[in-house]
């Protein structure tokens, strides 16, 4: 049965077949799985960069998950697959929402086994960016109590390189290495803000300090790690390693998945999305992670790690349903130009800096400002709802069945999102003879907020495909396994 799927499965060609045809014969010897029609196994199609599926007996191929009880184990890693979230079969809303529980935590950690093991050229990075020493290249990144005598990282020109010497003393200082020298974290981010070349310098060498470090010294380095991925962007070259070294802290390290969510995020973004520009706003950064409760510019990964204190059972952040119901109590529904009028724009970074401190910052506003937070915040996701990596699938869509497909290569959090901002808007579309708004003026006025833009697509083309998308979701997503939500999920 495998060796007629490989042959003939178009995915697969020339050399290809012969280890597809080994690797699955193996598995199912290894692994003992008796042939049922429940049993699939997923592959990825690089070409179209998504996942599809094999059922071993009737020898069927599938783009969308199975269901009815089926049995699917990943192809490569040999694990068993959950399905993804909205892979149920339709349901009422009342009985598909009793049990819509947020499942973060879990796909998170999914997340971090993946990223463990993520792939890059490890030797052309160290060859083109790492400077070679007296030892060989792959020991310069283990911790080390002893001052450097020149930068880790081979790009930078001799002034900066005498600065990182520097900057390492002070790492040693702040990381509690050197007990007889104090220093505060501002001192390391003033000296990156002067010296910009730094940047990349000062990850790898926390990188190097959080390598087999005692743990007294990890959790230092680690807290110096957060600041520079709330501060400072890394650079392209230098984000893949970075992530994928954190990402094997965070297996077993709290506080990093908290450093790791930040990576990914400013990383995503490309730019700085958290303002902290006064010295005590960055001196208590190292708390954020237990702390802090931002809504706005932070990534729904954070937002979802801080509702684990209050509401863990959410499977969307709090700050969207408050906002989302505001506008609903305030007949946003039956108000022309709903969500495509302004409100008082010069309201919005106010409300933003109280969202972010947990204070009150919905009530006694009128109807469009709330409108225009509730678009701000969506905008403000880190990488958007719809990533980078995603836009080349994106501009393949051409019809509501590939819209609804497409929208599965998202990350978790930003799925169930997109969920429940579909289902508000198709309410909010029912009302079009009111408002005025219907699904094609909705996916007008929000495409530009969800996704990725970086000039590697025509923006016309991109804005174009993104509202065909979005109206299809609107007009034809099934949705009901989280809108409306279930009002059980809410904090007491």
């Amino acid at each position: 049965m495998s060796s007629f799927f490989i042959k003939y499965n178009p995915l697969f060609h020339g050399n290809q077949q012969l280890f597809c045809k080994f690797y699955l014969n193996n598995f199912l010897k290894t692994w003992k799985i008796t042939i049922m029609s429940t049993n699939w196994f997923r592959y990825h199609d690089e070409r179209k960069n998504r996942y599809f599926y094999y059922n071993t007996e009737t020898q069927e191929t599938v783009w969308k998950f199975p269901t009815e009880n089926a049995k699917v184990w990943d192809a490569v890693t040999r694990k068993k697959v959950r399905p993804p979230a909205d892979a149920k079969q339709p349901v009422s809303p009342k009985k598909s929402n009793k049990g819509t529980k947020n499942q973060t935590p879990e796909v998170f950690r999914e997340l971090i086994d993946q990223l463990a093991d993520l792939e890059y050229d490890s030797e052309q990075f160290t060859t083109m960016y790492l400077r070679k020493g007296k030892n060989k290249k792959a020991d310069a990144l283990v911790y080390n109590d002893i001052p450097i005598s020149d930068s880790l990282v081979s790009t930078l020109k001799k002034p900066d390189a005498k600065l990182a010497v520097k900057n390492y003393k002070l790492i040693l200082k702040l990381t509690g290495v050197n007990q007889k020298q104090k220093g505060e974290v501002y001192d390391l981010v003033k000296e990156v803000k002067e010296n910009p070349a730094l940047s990349d310098e000062v990850f790898v060498e926390l990188w190097k300090q959080t390598t087999n470090a005692p743990p007294e010294s990890l959790q230092q380095s680690l807290e110096l790690f957060l600041v520079m991925a709330t501060v400072f962007v890394p650079g392209p070259p230098f984000r893949k390693p970075l992530i994928k070294h954190m990402a094997q802290l965070a297996k077993d390290n709290l506080y990093a998945r908290f450093v790791l969510i930040r990576l990914m995020s400013i990383s995503a973004a490309g730019e700085v999305t958290l303002k902290n520009e006064d010295e005590t706003s960055i001196n208590v950064i190292p708390k954020d992670e237990s702390i802090s409760n931002y809504n706005f510019g932070v990534s729904l990964w954070e937002i979802f790690h801080h509702q684990q204190r209050s509401c863990p059972d959410m499977p969307i952040p709090l700050c969207m349903y408050k906002m989302l119901r505001k506008i609903q109590e305030l007949d946003g529904f039956n108000t022309t130009g709903i969500f495509r009028l302004p409100g008082n724009m010069g309201r919005l970074d106010t409300l933003i800096y109280k969202a972010n401190h947990e204070e009150e910052y919905l009530e006694g506003e009128d109807l469009m400002t709330i409108a225009s937070l509730f678009k701000r915040w969506i905008r403000d996701i880190p990488g958007k709802l719809i990533p980078e990596s995603a836009v080349p699938r994106l501009m393949e869509v051409t019809t509501t069945e590939e819209a609804i497909e497409f929208v599965q290569v998202l990350d978790y959090p930003s799925k169930m999102v997109l969920m429940y901002l579909i289902g508000f808007l198709r309410e909010c579309a029912a009302s079009k003879d009111k408002n005025q708004m219907g699904e094609k003026n909705l996916a007008m006025v929000f495409g530009p907020n969800v996704v990725y833009e970086n000039g590697a697509v025509n923006p016309m083309e991109l804005q174009a495909r993104i509202q065909f998308c979005l109206q299809s979701l609107i007009e034809k997503w099934d949705v009901s396994f989280i809108y409306p939500l279930n009002e059980g999920l809410l904090p007491a």
